[in-house]
């Protein structure tokens, strides 16, 4: 088992959900769930489902994601490269021309202007804030009884943009512009040390009430972040547009500036229940994101107009993160007994739910799961709705042989860099030991 195991999270990747939950919904089930306790209760300990990294087939296919081509698309590159597990069919693409001008309508005071044509619909311009990110964790270590330890190498970035007045720009011009943007890197490692431990609930028919918990200390090696403002506004009196700006940034661990320390937590329960004429019910929750983080570095700011600027720094600066990303899940899933049900040729029937909120935003997803045999073969197939920053669903498929499967969902999604739909195509292996 700990060969195994080893083996499994060696080849895991935790940037993306897998497969299968794609293809029902976008519903996280034992192993996607951020939730210690899930994965003990669905009896999975020691199995893997692992993302395939098609999305990089456009690498070779999409002459659009090619700096050095005559049609290269630097949204279309952006947005593949923020779907490395996704091979999208309709990527963003950019405006052709983009036009910004002054401009004075029936005698009034004059006013931005902004006129795009073609490409897509680009979010920025309708949504109070756009929101970018990816994060990799490769976790290195082993299952040990009830309890698991690895040494997990992490890297994230983030990015948000904020556009005030670009829709007033696009649609009649607007009297200013503001376009505000933040953004974080940071790299390092982590040790993890996670559990469950089973509780007999009693005059129970063997169900169990699992509780389970992650210990997470780490070492940062590398953070930067950084702020930006610029606003634009019209002269009155020249009619020209004057402009200003404010930055500011933060390294740490880039030029020998300092290093991170810190711990994160997640809890949950979960719970296994029988249900009366065959089936299982599996329902838990989970508090995750509970980090607490310091690092050291050097600051620098930055500020001026069109036609001067000036600078600060570097100076020492700390940065001190306290629970800057907790958040609550919710999971329920019952395991219907097909022959109790007289579902001739099923071997399985599972319906899921889930639930999960920064306090900020909210998502919610639904799916199910039908498996039948085809001889030694286990098959599958998938679908399922949800909402994550709008609509999405997903419909898919998988088969399974002697421990070994292959996962495929196409399903939608909300692009975070345009309003158009998005929807693409996922595969994943699934190892069960």
């Amino acid at each position: 088992m700990l060969a195994a195991t080893f083996l499994a999270v060696l080849t895991a990747t935790a940037a993306a959900q897998s497969a299968r939950s794609l293809g029902m919904g976008g519903v996280r089930l034992g192993l996607d769930a951020p939730n210690p306790a899930l994965a003990a209760a669905s009896g999975l300990e020691g199995s893997a489902e692992i993302p395939l990294p098609i999305g990089l087939l456009a690498l070779g296919t999409d002459a659009r994601v090619d700096p050095t081509s005559d049609v290269f698309d630097p949204l279309t590159a952006l947005d593949r490269g923020l779907h490395p597990f996704t091979y999208l069919f309709a990527p963003a693409t950019s405006p052709k021309i983009v036009r910004i001008d002054v401009e004075t309508v029936d005698g009034g005071p004059p006013r931005i202007t902004l006129d795009l044509e073609g490409g897509s619909r680009l979010a920025l311009f309708a949504s109070p804030t756009v929101r970018l990110g990816q994060r990799l964790d490769l976790p290195l270590g082993g299952s040990f009884g009830a309890f698991s330890v690895a040494a997990r190498p992490y890297a994230m970035w983030e990015a948000s943009a904020t556009g005030d007045g670009l829709a007033d720009a696009l649609a009649s011009g607007a009297d200013a512009v503001r376009v505000s943007a933040s953004g974080v890197a940071e790299a390092g490692i982590a040790f993890d040390l996670s559990g469950a431990v089973p509780l007999a609930l009693p005059g129970s028919r063997g169900d169990a009430l699992f509780v389970g918990g992650r210990v997470s200390p780490f070492l940062g090696l590398v953070r930067a972040e950084g702020t930006a403002t610029l606003e634009a506004t019209v002269d009155p009196d020249t009619n020209e547009p004057t402009y200003t700006y404010e930055a500011s940034a933060f390294e740490s661990g880039l030029s020998g500036t300092g290093l991170g320390y810190g711990v994160g937590a997640d809890l949950g329960v979960a719970a296994r229940i029988a249900l009366d004429g065959g089936g299982t019910a599996l329902v838990g929750a989970a508090v995750n994101g509970a980090r607490v983080a310091v690092w050291e570095g050097t600051e620098r700011g930055w500020s001026g107009t069109e036609a001067s600027g000036s600078a600060t720094g570097p100076v020492s600066a700390t940065r001190t993160i306290v629970l800057d990303d907790v958040g609550v899940f919710v999971h329920g899933a019952v395991e219907l007994d097909a022959v109790a049900l007289g579902l001739p040729g099923i071997d399985g029937f599972l319906v899921a739910a889930d639930l999960a909120t920064d306090f900020a935003t909210a998502a919610a997803h639904a799916g199910a799961e039908l498996r039948f045999g085809l001889g030694p073969v286990g098959a599958a197939a998938r679908a399922g709705i949800g909402y994550d920053d709008g609509f999405v669903a997903g419909v898919g498929t998988g088969v399974e042989l002697a421990g070994f499967g292959l996962d495929l969902a196409l399903h939608t999604f909300r692009s975070t860099l345009t309003l158009d739909p998005a929807f693409g195509l996922s595969a994943g292996v699934a190892l069960r030991f």
